[in-house]
């Protein structure tokens, strides 16, 4: 006979799937709807010379955004292409992961700016965690869910470059000059610590310390920095960082960005 904890967790399971095989049905009928809309978008405004994301960022070779704005099919890369259909079947591709529920999406768009970033970077880690997971079904219906939310479309481009795969330094330092949504031009010395210890603004904010990141990567990379941690006797890295020389400094950056799946390792 199964105990009741054996219950709880199987009728858990079952709630589970069946919740995934919903979102899925859901998001798919809602991606083959926005797929055929940006078809017909792409064709009524083709423009052989609109550039293209380059080779080595994620979604190389689509078209790229120059509508400066959120608009109603963004030009973003595309999600799916990292989440392929599951061909073994819903079951078997829901079996083999442990992700749990997708967040929850508030259908209004949150007026407090710190739950609008909750939102966005519970999604991104989330599909990250679905990536690393091989949760293909799951990650495309919550991928629908987040097509069908009117105000969240023009965050895509956020939750989108979380899912970059590190890149070497070269390459994120190449990429300042190919700004995009979703991404942020970051110091790998820290700017904050250097300038308060006398570094000259032309050193700090040198091409050498640039390199451009994800956007919320930027934000959790800051909050390190911000965070006292043991490594460093109990101080922040950023307190840490007071008086020491340039080339400590990059290190510790580097180790940032490699930290955060920025960089590779």
């Amino acid at each position: 006979m199964l105990s009741s904890r054996s219950v709880t967790e199987r009728s858990r399971t079952e709630r589970l799937r069946r919740n995934a095989l919903a979102s899925y049905v859901a998001g798919e009928r809602m991606l083959a709807a926005f797929e055929r809309l940006r078809t017909l978008a792409e064709k009524a405004g083709f423009n052989p010379d609109q550039p293209r994301i380059p080779a080595n960022q994620f979604g190389g070779g689509r078209w790229a955004d120059t509508g400066g704005g959120d608009g109603v099919i963004p030009l973003l890369p595309d999600l799916l292409s990292i989440f392929p259909e599951a061909i073994e079947g819903i079951a078997t591709d829901f079996d083999r992961t442990t992700i749990g529920e997708s967040p929850a999406i508030p259908i209004e768009r949150p007026s407090n700016p710190a739950k609008l970033t909750e939102v966005t970077r519970n999604s991104a880690r989330w599909l990250q965690q679905a990536k690393t997971s091989g949760a293909s079904t799951q990650a495309r219906g919550f991928i629908g869910k987040l097509m069908g939310t009117d105000w969240l479309r023009g965050y895509l481009p956020r939750i989108t470059s979380y899912l970059d795969e590190p890149k070497t330094l070269q390459e994120l330092e190449a990429g300042v000059s190919s700004p995009r949504a979703g991404f942020d031009v970051h110091h790998r010395a820290e700017r904050t610590a250097a300038l308060v210890d006398g570094y000259p603004r032309a050193l700090v904010n040198g091409r050498a310390n640039l390199v451009l990141i994800p956007t919320l990567r930027h934000w959790e990379i800051t909050g390190w920095y911000m965070t006292r941690n043991e490594s460093y006797l109990g101080l922040t890295p950023r307190e840490y960082l007071r008086g020491k020389n340039w080339e400590e400094r990059l290190r510790i950056g580097n180790q940032a960005m490699k930290l955060h799946g920025v960089l590779k390792p």
